[in-house]
C-alpha cells in the first residue's frame, strides 16, 4: 500500500498526463533508438495507473520499429516557460498494442472520440488504411519533480512498488517526502 505523498504523486503524474498536449515517443531501430513528437490521448481510468494511445503510420519508422519490439519509452515534460532543469518531467516505459478494429472496437471508439476533441485536425488521417491507434500500457514510471529531484515506480505482479535501487530515502528526502 502506498503512502499519501505517492497517491499524491501518481495524482500529480495523472494531472500532467492529462494536462500536456504532445509527448516524446522513443522506440528502438534494432539496435538505435528513435526518437519523436506527437499528440495523444491519455485515459486515466483505464488500467492500473491510465493508458495512452497515439495514431501511427505502418509505413512510419515507430510503427515499423514497434513490430520488432513492442516497449516503448514515452516522455511528457511540464509546459511551463521556465528552464527545463526545473520542470517536472515523467518517462514512461511501456508495452504496446496494437488495437484492432474487429476485436478492439470499444477501446478505438474511445480513443478516436478522445483524440479527434484534443486534436479535430486529425480526421482525415483515420480515414487512411495504413493508420492505426496504439495503445501504450506504462509498467514503469520515473518522475523527476525538478532540479534532480525524481521517485521512480515499477509495476510487479499487478502493483505499483517504488524501485529502492535507486536510493530512495535520498530520493524521498530530495523530494521533500
Amino acid at each position: 500500500m502506498f503512502t499519501d505523498s505517492v497517491v499524491v504523486m501518481f495524482q500529480k503524474v495523472q494531472a500532467l498526463a492529462l494536462e500536456s498536449q504532445e509527448l516524446a515517443l522513443a522506440s528502438l531501430d534494432y539496435s538505435r533508438p528513435f526518437v519523436s513528437g506527437m499528440g495523444f490521448v491519455f485515459k486515466k481510468e483505464e488500467g492500473e495507473f491510465g493508458r495512452f494511445s497515439v495514431i501511427l503510420s505502418d509505413f512510419s519508422q515507430h510503427g515499423k520499429n514497434i513490430a520488432r519490439n513492442s516497449e516503448v519509452s514515452l516522455l511528457l515534460m511540464e509546459q511551463k516557460s521556465i528552464p527545463t532543469h526545473e520542470k517536472q518531467k515523467v518517462t514512461f516505459i511501456c508495452t504496446t498494442n496494437l488495437l484492432d478494429e474487429a476485436k478492439d472496437a470499444k477501446w478505438l471508439q474511445r480513443y478516436k472520440d478522445a483524440y479527434l476533441q484534443k486534436y479535430p485536425t486529425s480526421k482525415d488521417l483515420f480515414q487512411l488504411p495504413d493508420v492505426h491507434f496504439y495503445e501504450f500500457i506504462p509498467f514503469e514510471i520515473r518522475w523527476v519533480i525538478g532540479n534532480g529531484k525524481y521517485q521512480v515506480f515499477v509495476l510487479r505482479s499487478r502493483r505499483w512498488m517504488q524501485r529502492t535501487d535507486v536510493n530512495e530515502t535520498q530520493a524521498n528526502r530530495e523530494a521533500g517526502m
